[in-house]
């Protein structure tokens, strides 16, 4: 993605963060700094909670983007005809 993205015409800020065991706990993205989330409008979190849904939460109770993005892409994913 971070290839591409240097190829693309945008020119926004993009940050990326790879957690570890979240199955377990949320271990990893409990040790994200707050600080690093502050001028962040949106996310893409590539993972899902097994039901095949988009995950706009972080451990399902704190948003990080409004509900209407995961719907966005979940259309988008039926458009492209990718199957959850």
């Amino acid at each position: 993605m971070a290839k591409n993205l240097e190829k693309s015409s945008f020119r926004g800020t993009v940050k990326f963060i790879l957690t570890v065991e979240e199955e377990i706990g949320l271990v990893g993205a409990q040790h994200v700094d707050e600080y690093f989330l502050w001028d962040v409008d949106a996310a893409i979190v590539l993972d899902c909670r097994g039901t095949g849904d988009i995950v706009v939460s972080y451990g399902g109770y704190i948003p990080f983007c409004d509900e209407r993005y995961g719907q966005f892409f979940e259309a988008a994913a039926v458009k492209a005809g990718l199957k959850n």
